[in-house]
């Protein structure tokens, strides 16, 4: 369940916002939100996430043929490489 999508529908349902973004910034890819959102054009999906790894390592499609959501693609895909630093602190 996408809490923060259901929250964006329903203020759409109610007329209060037009469009959003979505921005997942953690380690995996933005999956689930890529997926419930793809060709919804009023909700833009970013997602910053590691290049490699669960849940990119597993097969892009099932034993029925259907594509894995972690290969639907998000909006804007950031991946980061082991090792990259997106931010540096100072202090």
């Amino acid at each position: 369940m996408n809490d923060l999508v259901i929250a964006l529908r329903r203020l759409q349902f109610e007329n209060r916002i037009r469009s959003a973004w979505v921005i997942d910034v953690d380690a995996h890819k933005g999956d689930g939100t890529a997926a419930i959102t793809a060709g919804d054009q009023s909700i833009v999906t970013l997602s910053i996430h590691m290049a490699r790894g669960w849940p990119l390592d597993q097969p892009e499609r099932d034993t029925d043929g259907r594509l894995n959501p972690s290969f639907i693609p998000s909006t804007i895909d950031i991946l980061m490489e082991a090792g990259e630093e997106p931010f540096t602190t100072s202090g």
